[in-house]
């Protein structure tokens, strides 16, 4: 038995699911939206490897808009020690933001409107188009409670 502790490489495979090989450097985080039974399609994988990007994957938008809010939050935290960019990541969706995930999105856009939101474009990610209201501070406790997932009055009620 040898104590050589070195790793051969398998032709071929790649160790992240966006296809960069680790020497290129370090990957930087993005949440994908996708569904649960669709497979991540080979045009996602390509663009997460252009821009270096490895993917989170999450199937619902409650916790991909939790996901993108904690590497938002660790991504300023790593820049305000000069570890890293200030460059927030971005969440990913890989079909048109429709029920929760328009949602979300709208949410998003409010909130937190610095963590772009893009959408896989043929082969290209493009960032998705803002168009709704003017970003604000504010939160409403009605929309707290639904992020969390539980009906206002539901909520209302246990605080008293």
């Amino acid at each position: 038995m040898s104590d050589d502790h070195t790793t051969t490489s398998t032709p071929g495979w790649t160790p992240s699911l966006s296809g960069a090989q680790p020497e290129a450097g370090p990957l930087r985080p993005c949440v994908v939206l996708a569904a649960l039974d669709s497979p991540i399609p080979d045009a996602l994988h390509h663009a997460l490897q252009a821009a270096d990007l490895a993917p989170r994957i999450e199937h619902d938008p409650r916790l991909a808009m939790a996901e993108a809010c904690l590497l938002r939050r660790e991504t300023r935290e790593r820049a305000a020690l000069g570890l890293e960019d200030a460059l927030t990541p971005p969440l990913i969706l890989l079909s048109p933001p429709e029920g929760a995930a328009g949602e979300m999105v709208d949410t998003l856009q409010r909130i937190v409107p610095d963590i772009p939101v893009l959408m896989l474009v043929g082969e290209a990610l493009g960032e998705l188009d803002a168009g709704g209201p003017e970003p604000t501070a504010d939160l409403v406790p009605d929309e707290i409670e639904s992020l969390l997932g539980r009906p206002a009055d539901q909520a209302h009620q246990g605080q008293a």
